[in-house]
């Protein structure tokens, strides 16, 4: 066969070898992607339900209207359940496994599929570059430099999307994407604010300390009927924090544990926190990052 040559702009790696290789186990094939996604990734978007605690996805499935309109970051099963509940969704998406596994399910369900935005900016490593790094990158490192980098984070972190009164964080590069968002937030079109992983001491408190009191927060912790994965210890958290106001017309989810916690509390249910975390300096360290890497001024 042969074999294809790629035009090479300066500067950059050459690179002669074909994009999808025969077999199921190269990297970029195509077939391996369809092979997955017709043996297991089907099936598991079909649940249509998101991946959070069995007391967080009561409450969302009893109180997402079809007049809510929802940003998440992290495309997958809470893409179909949003899309099934709500009037709109607006996905941001890391992974090009994610975003293709994705689009196939909605392209199957065109009465989901029409209300689906989607920003796809491959940044697929969480929480940072390359300790982080997910499946694509790992098997096409040698494609990525650190201007790349820069630029994915700045792409990802830096989306803007009005108009949404449900805003959900999941996904890569978490940390970095939360802090971008929440300081350019419109807390007055804002009313719900999802939060999954909460059993990480950085998404419960550098979350809690940049929401404003305005909103109350509520934490549903795993249950017996959660299944959890092996990396999360036993430990899984999904916290919402409700604006006042949404709060008092929504309807209420009994749960075995207590949803008002403190930290104290709610430590018995998390993963175990250095001792040398402090929020403020995370939120310090965060923001500098931003500035310093990735270029990009307070306020913007």
């Amino acid at each position: 066969m042969k074999k294809t040559s790629y035009y090479t702009p300066p500067g950059l790696i050459s690179n002669d070898e074909k994009l999808f290789l025969e077999g199921d186990s190269s990297p970029n094939s195509l077939e391996r992607l369809l092979h997955q996604y017709q043996n297991g990734q089907v099936r598991w978007l079909n649940s249509g339900t998101p991946w959070l605690t069995e007391g967080a996805k009561s409450w969302l499935a009893r109180n997402i209207s079809c007049n809510d309109k929802v940003l998440e970051f992290g495309a997958g099963r809470s893409t179909i359940f949003f899309a099934r509940q709500a009037a709109r969704v607006t996905t941001v998406e890391g992974s090009p496994d994610w975003t293709l596994w994705t689009l196939f399910y909605l392209y199957q369900h065109p009465y989901l599929l029409k209300k689906v935005r989607m920003h796809f900016c491959p940044a697929e490593w969480n929480p940072s570059f390359p300790e982080g790094i997910r499946r694509y990158w790992k098997e096409n490192r040698r494609a990525l430099d650190s201007n790349d980098v820069y630029e994915l984070e700045r792409d990802i972190s830096s989306v803007s999307f009005p108009g949404n009164n449900i805003v959900f964080f999941d996904g890569n590069l978490r940390s970095t994407v939360f802090l971008q968002q929440i300081k350019k937030m419109n807390f007055d079109e804002v009313e719900v604010i999802i939060i999954d992983n909460t059993e990480s001491i950085w998404n419960s408190e550098v979350c809690a300390k940049l929401i404003p009191e305005t909103y109350e927060r509520l934490d549903y912790v795993a249950g017996s009927m959660d299944v959890i994965p092996p990396w999360q210890n036993a430990k899984h958290i999904t916290s919402i924090w409700i604006r006042k106001d949404r709060l008092e017309k929504s309807v209420p989810i009994i749960t075995d544990v207590n949803t008002h916690m403190s930290l104290e509390e709610r430590k018995e249910y998390m993963l175990p926190i250095p001792e040398d975390f402090d929020v403020d300096k995370s939120i310090i360290d965060g923001y500098a990052y931003i500035k310093n890497r990735l270029d990009i001024a307070q306020g913007n």
